[in-house]
C-alpha cells in the first residue's frame, strides 16, 4: 500500500479551525489544552488526529485516549475513526483489539479506554505518557475527572519532558462544572468552534432547519445556538430549581460578627439581615465521606412578609472532614448573631444530638425524609424562587448550587429523581430545603405564635420525632407539585 504525506493540512483537509486547535496542541509551549466545540464540529476526529501525529512524530512514544467508556473508545473512536484514518494514508500498524492498542513501526504506542475503568488507565502509567486526550470532558464525573486531572495522570506524563494533556468536549448545558471551570481558569490553552466551521458536512444549513422544524424552536433558542453554534449562551430551562439571578439574587452589608473570625474548615459568607426580618431557621447537609459540609440560614419577617432571605451559610470543601466541634462553632456563630433561631434542621440526625444539646444547647431535630422527598423539596424552593420570594446571596456557595443542580436524564426516564453528579452534587441546596418547613409553617395563616411557642416546639420535635410533620405525598415522587405539609 502507498504511504501519503501525513500531516495537519492533509488530515484537516480545510477545516481552519480544527487544524489551528491541532498546531497548538502538538506545538504551544503550554502542554495543557482543552477544547469546548459545537456538536458535529469534527472535535473528536481531531483528538483523533492529534494521537496519530504525535505518536508518529517520534519514536516509542507512549499515547493515552480515555473516552467516556472502554466499550464507546474501542468502536467509535479506535474502530470508526483511527484504523480508517491509517489505512487510507497507508499508515503500517499492528492492531491489538483485546488490548485496544495500536503500534506503529517506530515503536509508538497508542492505547484506547475509558474513564469507567480506572485500572486498567493505570496500568499506562508504569511508563511515561506523552498524550493524554480525555474526551467528553462535560459528561465525565467531575470527581474521576479531577482525580485524573491533578492527581493520576501528571507524573506520568511528566517523566517524558514533553508530555501534554487536552480535556474536549461538547458545551455543557449549564455554566459551571469541573471541565467548564478548567476551560475558564486559564491554565489551559483554550480553543472553540462549531458545526458550521466544519467544512466536511454536506448540508449543515438544512439540516439546522429540519432540527428546528422537528423541535419546534427558533435560532434564538440558547440550546440551539449553543449545541449547534458554539456560543456560551445559558438557559435555566435544564436546571431543577430555574434560578433566575435578575430575580433571585441580593447582597447588603456584611454581618460585623463575622470581623477576624475564622471558623475553619469551612467558609462562613454572613450578610446583615433586611430591615423587618426577624425570624431564622437553619438548615444542615452534613458531610459523608468526601462531601462538603453545609449549613444555610435562612430569615424572614412575621411583621411585613416579604419572602424569605438567604443571610448566611457555612460550607467546607470536598474533603475537609469537618468534626463536630467545628461545626458546632459555626452553628453557634449563627444562633448567636441570627435571633431567634427557631430551628434547626439537619439530614442525618435520626434522633435528637444530645452533644448538640447538653454541651451547646442546640436543638437539632431530624428532617424527615420518605419517597418523592428529593421532588418535593425542589418542588417548594422552586415556587419561592420562581415567584421571587426566595432571595439568595450573590456569589455564595448556595447560588451556585441553585445555578447548576439538575436531575440525571437517565434516571428521569425510569420515573426517578436523581442529582447528575456529572454537573454538581448540590449540597449546599439540599442543606437549604431543609429548613424551608420552618418558614412555611411560620407563615401560614393562623394565629401568629411567638418566637418562644416555635422554639419550644422545635425541642418537642427533636425530642420526639415520631410526631414529626413529614413533608411530600406517600404515593410516588414522579408528578408530584407543591409538597407541602400533611397530616
Amino acid at each position: 500500500m502507498k504511504t501519503l504525506s501525513l500531516s495537519i493540512d492533509a488530515l484537516t483537509a480545510g477545516h481552519a479551525k480544527q487544524a489551528a486547535a491541532l498546531r497548538d496542541l502538538l506545538n504551544h509551549p503550554n502542554r495543557y489544552h482543552s477544547w469546548f466545540t459545537s456538536r458535529r464540529a469534527g472535535k473528536t476526529t481531531a483528538a483523533a488526529y492529534a494521537l496519530i501525529l504525535y505518536a508518529l512524530a517520534k519514536p516509542r512514544r507512549n499515547c493515552l485516549f480515555i473516552g467516556l467508556t472502554k466499550a464507546h473508545a474501542l468502536s467509535v473512536i479506535l474502530q470508526e475513526i483511527v484504523v480508517p484514518v491509517l489505512d487510507k494514508f497507508g499508515i503500517p500498524y499492528d492492531l491489538n483489539k483485546s488490548r485496544q492498542t495500536i503500534t506503529f513501526r517506530n515503536g509508538s504506542i497508542v492505547a484506547f479506554t475509558g474513564s469507567d475503568d480506572i485500572t486498567h488507565i493505570q496500568t499506562f502509567l508504569g511508563n511515561r505518557l506523552n498524550l493524554v486526550i480525555i474526551d467528553e470532558q462535560q459528561s465525565q464525573s467531575p470527581k474521576v475527572l479531577q482525580k485524573l486531572v491533578v492527581k493520576i495522570l501528571p507524573p506520568a506524563l511528566s517523566d517524558s519532558g514533553d508530555g501534554r494533556m487536552l480535556l474536549c468536549g461538547t458545551w455543557p448545558d449549564v455554566k459551571g462544572g469541573y471541565a467548564y471551570e478548567q476551560y475558564k481558569s486559564g491554565r489551559f490553552v483554550t480553543h472553540n468552534w462549531a458545526m458550521n466551521d466544519n467544512p466536511h458536512l454536506l448540508d449543515p444549513s438544512g439540516e439546522q432547519e429540519r432540527y428546528l422544524l422537528a423541535h419546534g424552536i427558533t435560532r434564538d433558542d440558547p440550546e440551539f445556538r449553543r449545541d449547534w453554534y458554539g456560543e456560551e449562551v445559558w438557559s435555566n430551562a435544564k436546571t431543577a430549581y430555574r434560578y433566575d439571578e435578575a430575580k433571585n439574587s441580593w447582597t447588603g452589608p456584611v454581618a460585623g460578627f463575622t470581623e477576624g473570625l475564622e471558623l475553619p474548615p469551612g467558609h462562613l459568607i454572613a450578610l446583615r439581615p433586611p430591615e423587618l426580618v426577624n425570624c431564622f431557621a437553619i438548615g444542615i447537609d452534613p458531610a459523608y465521606t468526601s462531601d462538603r459540609y453545609c449549613a444555610v440560614l435562612w430569615g424572614w419577617s412575621t411583621i411585613t412578609p416579604s419572602g424569605i432571605w438567604h443571610c448566611a451559610e457555612w460550607t467546607t470543601d470536598r474533603g475537609a472532614h469537618a468534626n463536630k466541634s467545628q461545626w458546632l462553632a459555626a452553628l453557634n456563630a449563627m444562633v448567636r448573631n441570627y435571633s431567634p433561631t427557631i430551628r434547626i434542621i439537619s439530614d442525618s440526625q435520626a434522633t435528637l444530638d444530645d452533644v448538640a444539646m447538653i454541651e451547646h444547647g442546640l436543638v437539632i431535630e431530624p428532617a424527615k425524609k420518605g419517597k418523592g422527598s428529593v421532588k418535593q423539596r425542589v418542588d417548594r424552593l422552586s415556587d419561592l424562587l420562581s415567584t421571587g420570594r426566595a432571595h439568595v446571596i450573590k456569589g455564595s456557595v448556595l447560588e451556585n448550587d441553585l445555578k447548576l443542580a439538575q436531575f440525571d436524564a437517565e434516571a428521569r426516564k425510569e420515573g426517578k429523581y436523581e442529582w447528575d453528579n456529572t454537573i454538581i452534587h448540590p449540597d449546599c441546596a439540599d442543606a437549604a430545603t431543609y429548613a424551608i418547613p420552618a418558614y412555611i409553617e411560620a407563615m401560614e395563616p393562623r394565629r401568629q405564635k411567638t418566637a418562644l411557642e416555635l422554639q419550644l416546639e422545635s425541642a418537642a420535635r427533636a425530642w420526639n420525632p415520631a410526631n414529626n410533620v413529614t413533608y411530600g405525598y406517600e404515593a410516588n415522587e414522579y408528578d408530584s407539585a407543591y409538597g407541602g405539609p400533611r397530616d
